[in-house]
């Protein structure tokens, strides 16, 4: 628990299709694993988004574990100004093309001292995560704007 604490634990991650896992049954992990904390994800496929492995929640960033729920409204049309925006840092550690990876790296983008900071209290998590929600929802409504839709987006 203290390599939580102190920022030494990294997260491993295992993933796979739903399809995969119901059409061909895996076998037990021979990896004995322990843990005070996991993280179980289960979603359908953003919108647009190709389903591969390295789209699957959950994400990881050093030390961070993102998942999310949802669709970020308006992503493909501003996802090349987000990437473009990002510290240059951060890219090496999206490997996929999902709105959700790259909200994640988004929020990591507002924590300071990422990625060289191991560990971030509440109001710094809490900050970046406001950030992140404020940062896409701006997007968002500059695409629902550009198109003069009726239906305003959910977000």
């Amino acid at each position: 628990f203290q390599n939580l604490l102190d920022g030494r634990a990294v997260p491993m991650l295992f993933r796979a299709s739903l399809d995969v896992c119901v059409e061909e049954p895996q076998p037990p992990s021979q990896v004995a694993l322990e843990s005070r904390a996991v993280f179980a994800h289960v979603r359908a496929a953003s919108p647009n988004s190709t389903q591969k492995e390295t789209n699957s929640h959950p994400f990881a960033f050093h030390t961070l574990t993102w998942l999310h729920n949802g669709h970020v409204w308006g992503f493909e049309k501003f996802r090349e100004q987000l990437i473009a925006k990002l510290p240059r840092k951060l890219l090496p550690l999206v490997a996929g093309d999902t709105d959700s990876e790259l909200a994640g790296a988004v929020f990591a983008s507002h924590l300071a001292g990422f990625p060289y900071r191991k560990t971030y209290d509440l109001v710094a998590l809490r900050a970046a995560m406001l950030a992140t929600v404020a940062n896409l929802r701006e997007r968002s409504l500059r695409v629902h704007e550009s198109e003069g839709s009726d239906v305003c987006p959910d977000m």
